[in-house]
C-alpha cells in the first residue's frame, strides 16, 4: 500500500499512540515519541517507505537532547562566522589543500574544528546510539533524545549549494553587507551566472561524502550536511545558520529518556557500541571497557 502523508500519520498513531504524535501545520514536519527499540524501527521503516514513494533518499542525525535545534557547531559561538575562512585557510596549510572545498570543511569537522557542517549518518542505528547518550540533564531530570529523519537533495542541486556555501565563506564581508537572504542569493547568482532556483531544495538537506576515510567514518556511516548562513533582519540584525534552507520535510523521533539504557543494550547486541563507533579512538574505547566491566565485582 502506498504510504501517503495521511497514511503515515495514521500508522504512526497505531505504533506509538495518538498522544505521542504531533503534526505541524506548515510544510511537512512531525514529531513522535517512542519508548521501545521495536517502535523505533517500525517508525524508521514507515518513514523510509514514505520518502521512497517521493523518490528521496534519507539520512539520520541523533541528538541526546530533544530540545536542541539542528544547528552546526559554528552557530554556538556569536559572530564566529567572521573567522570561518581564516580558520579553514590555516587548516588547509596543514592538509596542503590549494582550493577550499566541502571536503576541506568535512576534514576540519572530523578533527574537531568549528564548522558549518552537521554530522549525519546513513545508518539509523548509529543515530539512535548518539540520541541515547545520557550527559544531558535539566534540573536533575533525564532528557529525551531525538533522531531526525532527513530527506536528501539531488546530486545536481548539491553541486550548486556547495558552490554557494564556498562563495559565502570566501566573501563573508560582502555577504554581511546584505540585508536579507534574497539579496545574498542574487549577488551569488549574478556573479556566477546561476539560473537555477536556489530555493528548489526547500525542505531537503544537502549531504556530502568526504574523500577522507578511516574506521570511525566507515563504522559511523558518516556524512556531512551543509548548513547555510542566513542574514536575519528585524529590530536586531543577526546572522544564523540553518541546515539547507529548511527541515520542513523532516521527521523527529523522540527517544524516551527512561528507555535510553534499554535501547543502548539492544544496540550493543547488534554490535553498535562505543568500541565499534570509535574504533580508532583510544579514549572512547577505554570508556567502553570501563562500562563493560563496571558491573563485575572483584573476587574475594
Amino acid at each position: 500500500m502506498k504510504v501517503t502523508k495521511k497514511e503515515l500519520y495514521r500508522q504512526m498513531d497505531e505504533i506509538v499512540g495518538k498522544d505521542n504524535v504531533r503534526e505541524y501545520p506548515k510544510g511537512f514536519s512531525v514529531k513522535c515519541t517512542v519508548s521501545t527499540y521495536e517502535q523505533f524501527e517500525e517508525i524508521i521503516e514507515l518513514c523510509n517507505e514514505y520518502y521512497k514513494e517521493l523518490g528521496l533518499s534519507v539520512c539520520y542525525r541523533g541528538q541526546k537532547n530533544s530540545s536542541w535545534k539542528l544547528r552546526p557547531s559554528i552557530s554556538r559561538y556569536k559572530n564566529f562566522y567572521k573567522y570561518e575562512y581564516d580558520l579553514l585557510k590555516n587548516f588547509m596549510c596543514v592538509t596542503n589543500s590549494k582550493k577550499l572545498s566541502v571536503d576541506d570543511i568535512f576534514k576540519a569537522q572530523h578533527y574537531g574544528l568549528t564548522t558549518r557542517l552537521l554530522d549525519v549518518t546513513t545508518d539509523y542505528r548509529v543515530a539512535l546510539w548518539f540520541a541515547c547518550q545520557f550527559s544531558s540533564y535539566d534540573n536533575g531530570n533525564l532528557i529525551n533524545g531525538s533522531v531526525f529523519v532527513l530527506p536528501q537533495n539531488s546530486n545536481d542541486d548539491k553541486k550548486i549549494f556547495e558552490q554557494y556555501n564556498i562563495w559565502q565563506i570566501e566573501h563573508i564581508d560582502e555577504v554581511l553587507k546584505c540585508t536579507n537572504v534574497d539579496e545574498i542569493k542574487k549577488i551569488f547568482a549574478d556573479k556566477f551566472d546561476i539560473t537555477e532556483d536556489l530555493d528548489k531544495s526547500y525542505g531537503k538537506i544537502n549531504v556530502f561524502k568526504s574523500s577522507l576515510s578511516d574506521k570511525r567514518i566507515e563504522n559511523q556511516s558518516a556524512l556531512g550536511a551543509l548548513c547555510d548562513l542566513y542574514v536575519m533582519t528585524g529590530n536586531t540584525r543577526k546572522a544564523c545558520f540553518y541546515p539547507s534552507v529548511s527541515t520542513s520535510m523532516s521527521v523527529a523521533i523522540l527517544i524516551d529518556a527512561h528507555e535510553k539504557e534499554n535501547m543502548l543494550n539492544e544496540l550493543n547486541e547488534k554490535g553498535i557500541n562505543e568500541k565499534f563507533l570509535f574504533e580508532d579512538d583510544l579514549e572512547h574505547y577505554s570508556r567502553y571497557l570501563i562500562k563493560k566491566y563496571s558491573n563485575i565485582k572483584e573476587e574475594k
